[in-house]
């Protein structure tokens, strides 16, 4: 038996995860759950896989609520729920072929007029190829990231929508200097047809996961293009301490790029949809009694726009062991 159970903090959002990733045999259980105090949302996952290689099979359960979804400037109550089976092949070391057919119920109602606004059930497939050679556990996860999914929703006697999607995502760590490394990332999302699509499939940018310096959420549209340049700079590294039985395996100075086009495709060719956006900080990762690891990042982001810096602080605490 594997276990991994992880809990991260979040400033400003006060944002709080908790992960829980246990293997038993063949078998895989993992368990997300986040509640963001500042935004209101609160969303849960479970996911259950079956392994016989080179196959696996599984379900992935979901259930979203946002209690003040915010879409040009007015609030919405939202809850997307979903059951999503999958069966998927390896193709070697690094590489996934998995598909999935999805039953989806989504919400949507205005809070201060309480109006439905959209509310049906969604059947979604997607066909995807992956390829990771990343180590989630290594304080350098040097490797490559391909991924590529393609996603169609069809009409019948239960679904109300009708449209396709497309979602690729590259990323990659090098070590260009020998010492420093470099992270990049690339994002392209967006519609192929588009007959009629669930308010709630949209993509968002803005806030520590994509576009620091800007308001968490700030932007969205059925459409998403983003690019991250994130150069980490060691300053201490394997710092050993015996009487806490401790390690700090890095600390680092953060200097990170991003941008991002986001909006409707039928307006993406808009230049003022282009957001851009800059930030650095310290990043530390450190290992206690042998077990614990805990790892913090602080910094501040700045918006390529007349706007104050953000500062952000994410505290991350796992710890990893065999039963």
């Amino acid at each position: 038996m594997v276990q991994m159970p992880q809990f991260t903090f979040i400033l400003p959002n006060s944002s709080i995860e908790l992960s829980l990733h246990q293997q038993v045999s063949s078998s895989t259980f993992d368990i997300f759950s986040k509640y963001d105090i500042l935004e209101s949302f609160f969303n849960i996952g479970f996911d259950l896989r079956y392994n016989f290689d080179p196959f696996f099979a599984g379900t992935h359960f979901g259930d979203r609520i946002n209690f003040e979804q915010n879409y040009g400037g007015k609030t919405y109550f939202q809850r997307v729920r979903n059951i999503n089976p999958y069966y998927g092949y390896k193709l070697g070391g690094y590489t996934r072929i998995k598909v999935s057919a999805g039953l989806e119920n989504t919400l949507t109602a205005s809070v201060d007029k309480s109006v439905e606004l959209d509310r049906g059930t969604n059947i979604i497939e997607s066909v995807g190829i992956r390829y990771d050679t990343k180590d989630p556990l290594d304080p350098i996860p040097n490797g490559t990231l391909l991924a590529a999914t393609f996603f169609s929703s069809f009409p019948n006697l239960v679904s109300l929508y009708d449209y396709t999607k497309c979602e690729v995502e590259i990323k990659n760590t090098y070590m260009p200097f020998l010492i420093s490394y470099l992270e990049t990332e690339f994002k392209f999302n967006f519609p192929l047809t588009t007959d009629k699509r669930p308010i709630s499939d949209v993509y968002f940018a803005g806030g520590y996961e994509l576009l620091r310096g800007y308001a968490y959420d700030e932007f969205y549209g059925d459409t998403l293009m983003y690019g991250k340049w994130n150069y980490h700079i060691p300053v201490v590294k394997k710092l050993k301490s015996s009487k806490i039985r401790g390690l700090l395996e890095i600390m680092t100075i953060d200097l990170t790029a991003e941008a991002a086009q986001i909006g409707n495709y039928r307006d993406f060719g808009n230049e003022y949809s282009i957001r851009a956006s800059g930030s650095c900080g310290l990043g530390c990762d450190v290992v206690l009694f042998d077990h614990y690891n805990i790892k913090f990042d602080i910094f501040a982001g700045k918006a390529f726009e007349p706007r104050l810096p953000v500062m952000y602080f994410i505290l991350t605490a796992y710890t990893y062991f065999s039963i």
